[in-house]
């Protein structure tokens, strides 16, 4: 990226939880265009963690618990650097589709 592309982005900080029989979370920082969509949020954590978009959900928590999750479609605006946001790692979807083209084989 040119000096003058990092000025149309700003840093967001997520902590990822991931899953498994050793969950553990990780807190990363991004870079997101100063407008544009979660879509772009979801993006780069997967960019960032190796976990695949599909498998991503994006909320806010604080230490009362959830306040909201977001959409591909929600506007990046309405999320703050200030905002805590977490990522959370979810289970591979099942496509019984992928199953039967394996049988055959």
């Amino acid at each position: 990226m040119r000096r003058s592309d990092f000025d149309l982005y700003r840093p967001l900080y997520v902590t990822v939880v991931y899953q498994g029989k050793c969950s553990h979370c990780m807190r990363i920082g991004v870079a997101v265009p100063l407008s544009g969509t979660v879509a772009r949020l979801r993006e780069a954590v997967s960019m960032e963690t190796k976990i695949p978009t599909d498998q991503i959900v994006l909320t806010e928590m604080y230490y009362d618990g959830f306040h909201r999750s977001f959409c591909d479609t929600d506007d990046l605006e309405t999320v703050h650097e200030s905002d805590c946001i977490f990522a959370f790692e979810t289970p591979e979807i099942f496509r019984p589709e992928g199953i039967l083209s394996q049988r055959g084989k």
